[in-house]
């Protein structure tokens, strides 16, 4: 997923970080698409520190990629944040993005999830889809996403065609059963079987909560936090785990004075500073796991557990790519249940 220094440059870039933030601003402002819960206050933070203006528009997932794409060539924003290394690859396989470069203390998961060509710059990162389900069950909870095929429960997922961070859980459907497109009989097998569909995480985990299903299909973020407010269910980290991380993304053609704001933007967000506040944020989105080095979750901040240590990434170039055509035969494959 995306250089290195003179060892006497790399030294000055670091005393001088300590202090980037107190840089005056060179005038304008960045225009803010954000689908991540802690977006607005983590601009309006940078906002404080910088004197950069941010004005933020606050999205869904999938209302975001589909504004950009609406907005194509002539782009009303300067930056865009949301999960999903598979969308942003599909964006910048339109033409709509441009590469965006960061120096960061990366730890040794966020080398992972860093893309050589700089499509993206990853932020932190959560679980593609993880089970929820009530603390006592007649159904022992599956491990698996194979073994979804022959468990005996209602199972329930957000929509992938309006819920972007659903298209990795329904990738990593499909690559259970054989990948794209060998992998449709073993979706259509769960849709057959009375798999539902919900508009969003928050409606899948209430149709979870009223019973409607057994195993609601989701997010890690939005699971954990389900989870640690709902004490009568858990959640089930499937085998493999796979890692769905929040990016920022800039257009394709973005002048050198926004460029830079941006920069500091990014290098903001992913300091210590930037983000314990956004992990200190009572919401789904900020059960995260750092990417950097110089990074910890704080110890007071509870729901989440260690990061697997299996974790699964997918190619999310490839992927990217088959995104509109799986989002659409999935959705022909529900229209015709």
């Amino acid at each position: 997923m995306r250089r290195l220094v003179l060892a006497a440059t790399l030294l000055a870039g670091v005393v001088a970080g300590a202090f980037w933030y107190l840089e005056p601003d060179d005038g304008g402002g960045l225009v803010l698409y954000s689908a991540e819960d802690y977006g607005a206050a983590a601009a309006r933070a940078f906002t404080e520190r910088t004197g950069v203006p941010v004005s933020t528009v606050s999205l869904s997932t999938g209302a975001l990629l589909a504004r950009v794409a609406a907005e194509g060539r002539r782009p009303r924003w300067d930056v865009a944040w949301f999960d999903g290394a598979e969308s942003a690859a599909g964006l910048a396989a339109a033409g709509l993005t441009g590469r965006l470069h960061a120096v960061i203390d990366w730890n040794r998961l966020g080398r992972r999830l860093v893309p050589a060509d700089g499509d993206w710059l990853p932020t932190g990162t959560t679980l593609a889809g993880v089970f929820v389900v009530p603390a006592v069950s007649p159904y022992p909870a599956p491990r698996t996403w194979g073994a979804l095929a022959s468990w005996q429960g209602r199972i329930g997922m957000s929509n992938p065609a309006i819920s972007g961070p659903a298209f990795p859980i329904l990738a990593a459907l499909l690559e259970a059963g054989g990948g794209w497109p060998a992998g449709k009989p073993f979706v259509r097998g769960l849709v057959g079987a009375g798999m539902r569909i919900y508009a969003k995480n928050a409606n899948t985990l209430a149709a979870l909560r009223a019973g409607e299903i057994d195993l609601a299909l989701v997010q890690s973020s939005a699971g954990f936090a389900f989870a640690r407010v709902h004490s009568g269910f858990r959640v089930v980290v499937p085998d493999p785990a796979v890692a769905l991380p929040s990016v920022l993304v800039i257009p394709a053609r973005l002048a050198p004075g926004k460029r830079a704001q941006v920069l500091r933007f990014a290098r903001f967000v992913m300091s210590p500073l930037g983000q314990h506040l956004r992990m200190r944020m009572n919401e789904p989105d900020a059960l995260y796991w750092p990417l950097t080095r110089n990074v910890a979750r704080p110890r007071d901040v509870q729901g989440l557990p260690p990061p697997p240590a299996d974790l699964k990434f997918f190619d999310a170039s490839v992927w990217g790519r088959r995104q509109g055509d799986m989002d659409r035969w999935f959705s022909k494959l529900w229209e015709v249940r």
